[in-house]
């Protein structure tokens, strides 16, 4: 995902960075996976330090007799076995270096917060369509990306680069935003779809009503460009 990652979106640069949690009893389990590698069919626990083998087996038993243990729980959260950050730098400084979206992230407006966390959406559907993977066979897919309120903190040019970036991840966007962004979304949209709300009065009593009408690019040009 960091080589499909690793190219310019507006004037900077992501990548997605991990390490591997340090707490002792995820060191003694990839102690275990690589004990694995090299075991034979009976000898695994045979491998392991006398400490690292009772602590292992402390482990399955929990995993096991008490499935839902807190030990249990977070050991067989896949979230847990590493820490992962997001990680941002400036192109347009050669000399500056990545930083880290979670140690900063109070320090961002509200665009600068959005942004990367816009990345990290489309990392993770690159992962899931496998868009990631390198010298795949390309076929139909849909790789579309349903996104609420997308850009309701980016600048017109951020959200620009969002759908740039979109497209060049070979990935399709629908994405939810308000009216006042359409003029900055609409170049990269082949469709659009509004939602207007209408008041109806039945009965003396009052309703909204929400309306859809489906716009070309062409149309919606005319409609919210042109003001």
């Amino acid at each position: 995902m960091n080589s499909q990652l690793r190219r310019r979106i507006g004037n900077s640069e992501y990548q997605i960075s991990k390490v591997e949690n340090p707490d002792r009893e995820y060191q003694q389990y990839r102690q275990l996976l690589t004990a694995c590698a090299t075991a034979g069919e009976d000898d695994l626990f045979a491998l392991l330090e006398g400490a690292v083998r009772e602590s292992i087996e402390a482990l399955f038993e929990s995993i096991v007799e008490h499935p839902d243990s807190r030990v249990a729980l977070q050991f067989l959260d896949y979230r847990n076995y590493h820490d992962y950050d997001l990680k941002v730098r400036d192109v347009t400084d050669p000399n500056a270096a990545p930083v880290s979206i979670d140690r900063q992230a109070t320090k961002m407006s509200g665009g600068e917060n959005q942004s990367p966390y816009f990345i990290a959406i489309l990392a993770c559907y690159l992962r899931a369509y496998k868009r990631h993977l390198t010298g795949r066979v390309a076929g139909p897919s849909l790789c579309l990306i349903p996104i609420d309120e997308a850009f309701s903190k980016m600048s017109g040019d951020g959200i620009r680069h969002s759908i740039d970036a979109l497209k060049e991840l070979d990935l399709q966007g629908f994405l939810s935003m308000s009216s006042g962004n359409i003029p900055y979304a609409i170049d990269g949209c082949d469709q659009v779809l509004t939602v207007s709300k209408k008041k109806t009065h039945h009965h003396n009593q009052e309703g909204v009503r929400n309306i859809a009408v489906s716009l070309t690019r062409e149309e919606a040009l005319q409609r919210y460009c042109t003001r």
